[in-house]
């Protein structure tokens, strides 16, 4: 009985680390949505599939990485997609 309960506990948490892993990756049907913001200022705009190929981009992580790198330090960006 108790292997039993082992076996279908680990099955079980396998089918959840998977699918927290397959949430989290943020691949993107047409885009990417982004929220700028900076000393309570908010900015949103959004980047296509085509400029996201255009500049190698894949996950709406990586847009986020490369607005932060061509911004002004101490700005917040959370990208996903839509």
């Amino acid at each position: 009985m108790k292997k039993k309960m082992v076996l279908v506990s680990t099955l079980v948490v396998i089918a959840m680390s998977a699918m927290f892993v397959a949430c989290s990756s943020n691949t993107p049907q047409n885009g990417c949505k982004c929220t700028m913001s900076y000393k309570g200022e908010k900015e949103t705009g959004k980047i296509t599939i085509a400029e996201m190929k255009e500049e190698g981009w894949t996950t709406c992580s990586q847009v986020a990485s490369a607005i932060k790198k061509e911004v002004t330090d101490g700005i917040s960006v959370s990208c996903s997609g839509y």
